[in-house]
């Protein structure tokens, strides 16, 4: 009944029992009519028979509870004596009052149920609102519902309840059953009282407890012992109880007793039908005898009939299934000669749909040959192009550089020159010296390797231009090439389309096999070139590299022998000599500068040389993968037409076969007939 009495930001949990719902819903509807009023909550308990406050600071206070029959005009209404009632504001009020009282509640652990209720408890709710009349009259309307939340039924034995907890169980089982089955909901409608008739019940009542109050005080009437009151209370209670249950034991027989007197009128009614009904069947009973006689003497002739017509018609069947055969055997023997017709136009439809394919096929098979062979010259054309720009540009590349090589050998040269006269002159001013000799050998030892140099770089310069040459003759040779393998495909191509016109079912993998060993040899011829043209250019590089590495080892070792002279030499030299040296250190720094320049143009234009000979590599790769695949398509797409070809020549043979023994069968079978 009460549930999860938990809220969180005011609202109830999904879990909340029915006395927290209808203390929201009762003061929801207060709220709306905005009437003046007030509410007031009561919590007892029912354990062992005792009555218990749940809401009363004190626990061992006694209730007693009676039926008050007092008030005159109105309905019987129950009385508990000592019960305290809180009034509250709100149904937050009233759930606090709830759960203090759960928390007085007697439970107890049971193996089914850890918290399992002991006793039965009700929560009552009265509410109080003054309403004004039209006549200005005011009336006080008086509201109550009690929210019972009984003990459940416990079976000892699934419980393991023992000693005080099997008691408890046998008074939560007691009358329990009869009683749940007896309950009447009878909820009544809140009456309107005036409140001048309500004043006067309130003024009778005061009296009335005048009254008892001045007879006990002056000890007039009847005195009772607390025992003797309690045990009369008690029995009287019991006999209540007791009345309670008879009367309505009494109201359920005579329920009884009418659904029993109503069944045995039904009971009557139908016995004297069947009466009627079973004489009835008794006079068609004997009316059925002399028809049953009648038809058994008719049965006897039809039974010797029918032998005679089983017989008969057996004959009849016989014959029948005879003939039905041979018009069945007639019948697919026709439709299968008609299937077969059908069939036969089928086949001569479809072979005149495959030609018409094929001889699409065939036009854009022609078509795609076409383009592709159009789309390759131009693409050679272009390559011719470019291969003849690209040697021009070459070319005139080479000859900038040679230009450039030979005009900077010549200021070298005269540098050169210019410094040996003026050693020249250098050496005649100090030939009266002691060292003259040596310096001469030196110096004329220096010149010698200059000269060396100067030839070393002349040879490398022929030879850079030889192999520049053969370069470019290579290139020239296989543009040509390439252009005479053009015109022969051209003309083989234009050859073969006009043989393949003729004859397309013979020679299409000739063909195929014929260009691919053609392309084949073309390109191997051509790809040879090109390779001995770049084992010509990487012999003459190579070549070139150790003519440059001999000439870094004769420069180094001819540094480190003037390193050692001037060594050897520097202490008779050092105030005589240090124009000499200073204008040899420019002599070692120009020859270096030549040389590092040199190298670095060589390798710039080998560079060059090896980009071109790339893009040429890549040009011809794609050429003969675009013609190789080209081919292939060409070749798939014949190999296809031809096998289609072959497959609907077998078919039509197949057919025409078929379709004669067919017809032989048929004049055969005709024949026999």
């Amino acid at each position: 009944m009460s549930g999860d009495m938990n809220e969180t930001f005011g609202m109830l949990s999904d879990a909340a029992g029915i006395i927290p719902r209808a203390l929201h819903a009762l003061f929801n509807k207060l709220e709306l009519d905005d009437a003046e009023c007030s509410v007031k909550c009561s919590f007892i308990e029912l354990y062992n028979e005792e009555l218990r406050d749940l809401l009363s600071p004190d626990d061992n206070a006694k209730l007693n509870i009676y039926d008050d029959k007092s008030k005159s005009g109105h309905a019987m209404s129950t009385v508990v004596r000592g019960m305290e009632e809180s009034y509250i504001r709100s149904a937050v009020d009233g759930i606090k009052l709830l759960q203090d009282g759960s928390h007085k509640r007697q439970v107890a652990a049971t193996k089914c149920n850890d918290l399992s209720s002991r006793s039965h408890t009700v929560f009552t709710v009265t509410t109080y609102i003054k309403r004004t009349g039209d006549n200005g009259e005011d009336y006080l309307c008086a509201g109550k519902l009690n929210l019972v939340d009984l003990a459940g039924s416990e079976n000892i034995q699934r419980s393991g309840a023992e000693n005080k907890r099997a008691a408890e169980a046998g008074l939560i089982n007691k009358n329990y059953a009869f009683r749940a089955k007896n309950i009447r909901n009878k909820p009544q409608i809140n009456q309107t009282i005036n409140k001048k008739t309500l004043l006067k019940e309130f003024t009778y009542e005061i009296e009335k407890l005048k009254s008892e109050l001045i007879a006990a005080r002056q000890r007039n009437g009847v005195y009772l012992a607390n025992e003797a009151y309690e045990e009369m209370t008690v029995e009287r209670e019991s006999r209540r109880i007791l009345c309670e249950e008879q009367a309505a034991k009494i109201e359920t027989m005579e329920t009884n007793l009418r659904s029993k007197v109503q069944e045995l009128f039904s009971l009557t009614s139908t016995f004297m039908n069947l009466k009627k009904e079973n004489e009835g069947t008794r006079i068609t009973l004997d009316e059925t005898k002399s028809v049953l006689e009648q038809t058994e003497f008719v049965l006897n002739n039809t039974r010797q009939s029918l032998v005679e017509e089983t017989l008969l018609r057996k004959a009849h069947q016989e014959t029948e299934e005879k003939l039905s055969a041979v018009g069945s055997e007639l019948i697919s023997t026709l439709g299968k000669t008609v299937v077969d017709v059908g069939g036969l136009h089928d086949k001569n439809r479809r072979k005149s749909d495959l030609q018409s394919l094929n001889r699409n096929i065939w036009g854009l098979s022609q078509a795609q040959v076409s383009e592709v062979t159009s789309m390759v010259e131009t693409r050679v054309e272009d390559f011719r192009t470019q291969q003849q720009e690209l040697m021009t540009a070459v070319s005139d590349r080479m000859q900038s550089f040679i230009g450039e090589e030979l005009e900077k050998l010549s200021a070298t040269q005269s540098f050169l020159e210019s410094d040996v006269a003026t050693f020249g002159e250098s050496e005649k001013e100090v030939l009266g010296h002691s060292l003259g000799r040596d310096f001469k050998a030196l110096f004329e030892e220096l010149l010698k390797h200059v000269n060396a140099q100067k030839e070393e770089a002349n040879t490398l310069r022929r030879q850079l231009t030889t192999a520049s040459e053969l370069a470019m003759q290579a290139n020239i040779a296989a543009e040509s090439k390439l252009d005479e393998v053009l015109r022969q495909e051209r003309e083989q191509a234009a050859t073969d389309r006009q043989n393949l016109l003729s004859q397309i079912t013979g020679l299409v993998m000739a063909q195929g096999e014929k260009q691919d060993a053609r392309l084949a040899n073309s390109i191997h011829g051509v790809r040879q070139e090109i390779i001995a043209s770049k084992d010509a250019f990487e012999s003459s590089h190579a070549e070139y590299g150790v003519a440059m590495d001999s000439w870094n080892d004769d420069e180094s070792k001819l540094v480190e022998e003037v390193l050692r002279s001037r060594e050897t030499l520097k202490s008779k030299l050092k105030e005589d000599w240090v124009a000499a040296n200073k204008h040899n250190s420019s002599l070692q720094t120009s020859t270096k500068s030549v040389h590092e320049e040199s190298v670095r143009i060589v390798n710039e234009q080998m560079k060059d040389i090896e980009i071109q000979m790339q893009a040429l590599d890549d040009f011809v790769s794609r050429a003969r993968s675009q013609n190789a695949q080209h081919h292939d398509s060409h070749v798939q797409s014949l190999q296809a037409l031809s096998t289609t070809v072959k497959t609907s020549y077998g078919n039509v043979g197949s057919h025409f076969n078929a379709t004669y023994e067919r017809d032989k069968f048929v004049t055969r079978f005709a024949k026999t007939a």
